[in-house]
Order: C-alpha cells, then structure tokens, then sequence
C-alpha cells in the first residue's frame, strides 16, 4: 500500500493574521497576536490527500481499499488536536469534517487504487504566552 500526504495544508488563517489587514478583508476579521493575556478562539482548517494502490476489479475490493482509506483518514484527522494541544491550543474540539474516496481504475497511466482526501475544522482556544523565566 503505497500512501502519500500529498497535501497537509494547515490553514491558520483566523489565527495567523498579517498585522496589516488588507482593504479586500472583511471589517470582521481582526487581527490579533498568537496567544496573549486574554484567550481567544481560533478555528483551523486542516486538509490531507492520499492514494492507496490496490486491486479495484470487483466491488467488494474497492469497497474494502475506501474503507481503509477512511480509516486511516479519521485517524489523522482525529489525532489533529494532538498535534494543536502541544503547539498553540490550550483547549481543540473537532468542528466538522469531510471525507472523500475516489476510486482510480487502471489505464495506460495510472495505477488502480483509491485516492482518499478530507479535511475537518477545529474550534481551539489558543494558549497564552509565556512569559521567558528571568535568572536575574
């Protein structure tokens, strides 16, 4: 089985704001420093894409290749929050997510598989700075 993370766009764009806001950006959207005093709630969009190669000839096969596709799929998208809580959340609830299978029939270019993409939004609260310890 042959996966690639051909794509893993986390889009941080709530939370990682250029300090200018450009005139085409909506009045809503503020910019604001990541972490601080006061918490913030951030949402983060993240997307994955992959393809696992294996026999699509009969239906129970390619039934059984989507299957462990999205399998492996909730599983990255599942352990998202993992990765936030240990970089810039102190708190991730998954929001919503998307899972799609594509089956891929062999021809003269391609090889048979299924190509699996998803993505999920998570409503996170950001950690706060913290304060570098002084060894006056």
């Amino acid at each position: 089985m042959i996966m690639k993370r051909a794509l893993v766009s986390a889009t941080i764009a709530s939370a990682l704001l250029l300090a200018q806001p450009s005139a085409a950006q909506s009045s809503r959207l503020k910019p604001f420093s990541v972490g601080g005093s006061s918490t913030k709630n951030v949402t983060i969009s993240v997307s994955y894409q992959f393809f696992m190669a294996g026999e699509t000839k009969s239906v129970s096969d390619q039934a059984s290749l989507a299957d462990q596709g999205r399998r492996h799929l909730y599983k990255l998208l599942a352990k998202e929050c993992e990765v936030l809580l240990e970089t810039i959340a102190s708190d991730c609830k998954m929001n919503r997510a998307n899972v799609n299978t594509q089956l891929r029939q062999r021809n003269r270019s391609t090889r048979e598989g299924v190509r699996v993409s998803g993505s999920a939004t998570y409503l996170i609260e950001l950690k706060p700075n913290e304060k570098p310890k002084n060894n006056d």
